[in-house]
């Protein structure tokens, strides 16, 4: 059974980085699956992580067993070219021990601060993923539509754990509740409306 650490958002990673590291290696050595990073940027001041790719190639160098995870990456802040190419490169240097969260995200100072329209962060999402997804698994990819245009583009090195790294999507959780959401407000409404046809029916009878 694998048992990892979680939880390290926003005050969660504040504090003494020594301290922080001597706990990463020691759950490396008390033989801990992973350890997983929440993503935040210009929400509130002094947060110490913003980049978890940055924290995580520190933490992927002082280890050597204990897996890495992002929870969760925000797709729709980046060129999904450079984020391909940069989590390749960590996957790459940690010998394959890259896990990723992924999602859209739902902090409206980030998507503010970089002129991002949060309505487009879905069709961002989408298209940032399936370029992803490309780069890692095929020689060349291109875009030809959407918020990211080029052809033919080759990014490298190849991640070591194949066809990508394990990507859990947050988005698509979301969207299932959305949509359990969606059938239990239709239920409760055809409901409504077969008890006010009852009613009809009752004062015309």
């Amino acid at each position: 059974m694998r048992v990892d650490l979680a939880g390290f958002a926003r005050e969660g990673a504040l504090g003494d980085h020594a301290a922080l590291m001597y706990l990463v290696e020691r759950a490396d050595a008390l033989g801990f699956g992973g350890i997983w990073f929440n993503e935040f940027h210009f929400a509130r001041e002094a947060l110490p992580y913003p980049s978890t790719l940055l924290l995580g190639a520190e933490i992927l160098a002082r280890t050597e067993r204990l897996r890495f995870g992002t929870s969760i990456l925000v797709l729709p802040l980046y060129h999904p070219l450079m984020l391909a190419e940069q989590i390749a490169q960590l996957d790459f240097q940690s010998g394959g021990r890259v896990d990723l969260g992924i999602g859209r995200g739902t902090e409206p100072a980030t998507f503010t601060a970089l002129e991002i329209s949060r309505d487009d962060a879905h069709r961002r999402f989408c298209e940032a993923l399936r370029i992803m997804i490309e780069a890692w698994t095929k020689p060349h990819c291109s875009a030809d539509a959407g918020p990211w245009k080029f052809a033919n583009v080759a990014v490298g090195p190849p991640p070591v754990q194949k066809p990508h790294p394990p990507s859990t999507c947050r988005r698509l959780r979301r969207n299932r509740r959305h949509r359990r959401a969606k059938r239990v407000s239709a239920a409760a409404q055809s409901r409504t409306e077969r008890g006010a046809a009852i009613a009809r029916v009752s004062r015309r009878t």
